[in-house]
């Protein structure tokens, strides 16, 4: 018996994704780019598949097959747009799904018709927003994490004052502060809202304050409720751990309507090397865009994870591709930067990007308002 489903329309638009295979002789690659095309989408033996709409049109479609100088192949796939369901669980699912336990194959990168980008809204604010709600037009942006994990919630609001009074844009809560008994959440956010608002009333300036919305899925959205009412500027999720749908569905959230920031834990687990997984192109910036986030954080060469420069360049790069009407989002290297390389970060990324110091910013010297008015000062030489 063979398989078809005469009813079926396809509107003509078809999803592009270009994946590299590596380790694989010519033949065998053909063998997995042809693999692909069916398991990312039927999934169904196909010589099962009668001629017609489902193996002509859903089956994914080869459009090119290069070989490229290091041995490896690229390969550009297509899909019916109408296989994402136009959700983002079912898109990540078409792109990436079982194919991501087949070794040597990594996804490069996303170019999606003109409905898929109409699906998504992307981030709320994006990088002329937050500029926006910061009152910065040009130059790089600071940000810094409240740590280490341990300290009490009165000890994390001084230390948010002093590095909102010493100029820093954006605080955020370290990843690891969840809402363990040395430090509760809610008693957290509370304080360090405070404390940025008393900073932000003596200086003129608009420091952003960003908890740490994390733990068992149950108590997320009233984690974000409460955060939302106790007067947080925005939102730092991981969706790691908390899911990738869940950033978009709280960056659409009217009722919600803050910035979010990205963070990348456990995600070294997708993009660890450069022959298999997601491109750093793809997982921090374009999918963080389709995700909704407004900054996406990911290691720095020069930090303390030293990914290869060449990754960093392409998450930069896929914060800002064209993507429809989806906005541009803030890229911002974190993981140990160290302020005397403002300078070469900027020419690296550009202005529109967010330079997170943390340890290093306590290193500078005991006194922190004078430490983030220097690193302030330092990013602000480099808009002029």
């Amino acid at each position: 018996m063979q398989y078809d489903n005469p009813e079926l329309t396809f509107s003509g638009e078809r999803l592009r994704v270009r994946y590299t295979l590596h380790g694989l002789n010519e033949a065998d690659a053909r063998r997995i780019a042809e693999f692909i095309c069916v398991e990312q989408t039927v999934e169904f033996p196909y010589e099962l598949l009668a001629p017609g709409l489902l193996r002509d049109n859903l089956v994914g479609w080869i459009e090119t097959f290069v070989p490229l100088p290091d041995g490896s192949y690229e390969v550009l796939i297509s899909y019916a747009a109408e296989s994402t369901g136009y959700e983002l669980p079912q898109f990540l699912n078409v792109v990436f799904g079982n194919i991501s336990f087949t070794p040597g194959v990594r996804l490069e990168s996303l170019d999606l018709p003109p409905s898929l980008t109409a699906a998504f809204k992307g981030p709320r604010f994006g990088r002329k927003g937050i500029r926006e709600l910061l009152g910065v037009s040009s130059r790089p942006l600071t940000s810094t994490a409240l740590k280490p994990m341990g300290q009490s919630p009165q000890q994390l609001a001084e230390m948010a004052y002093q590095c909102a009074l010493g100029g820093i844009d954006i605080i955020k809560d370290d990843h690891g502060l969840s809402d363990q008994a040395f430090c509760p959440f809610e008693e957290r956010v509370v304080r360090c809202v405070e404390a940025i608002a008393r900073a932000n009333h003596q200086t003129g300036y608009h420091c952003l304050y960003f908890p740490c919305i994390s733990g068992p899925m149950e108590k997320l959205l009233a984690k974000v409720r409460f955060a939302k009412e106790a007067g947080a500027d925005g939102l730092m999720l991981m969706p790691a751990f908390s899911g990738l749908d869940m950033i978009r569905m709280l960056a659409e959230d009217d009722a919600v309507g803050l910035p979010i920031m990205f963070h990348p834990g456990f995600l070294g687990t997708y993009r660890r090397t450069p022959e298999f997984g997601i491109s750093p192109y793809v997982l921090h910036g374009q999918l963080s865009r389709l995700m909704g986030a407004d900054i996406s954080i990911f290691p720095h060469y020069e930090g303390r994870f030293a990914p290869p420069q060449e990754e960093c360049r392409l998450a930069a790069e896929g914060t800002r591709v064209p993507m429809g009407d989806i906005k541009p989002n803030l890229p911002s290297p974190g993981g140990g930067v160290r302020p005397e390389f403002f300078e070469e970060m900027r020419d690296f990324y550009g202005p529109d990007a967010v330079f997170l110091v943390a340890g290093n910013l306590h290193r500078h010297g005991p006194d922190l308002v004078e430490s983030s008015r220097h690193f302030r000062a330092m990013v602000e030489r480099l808009g002029e």
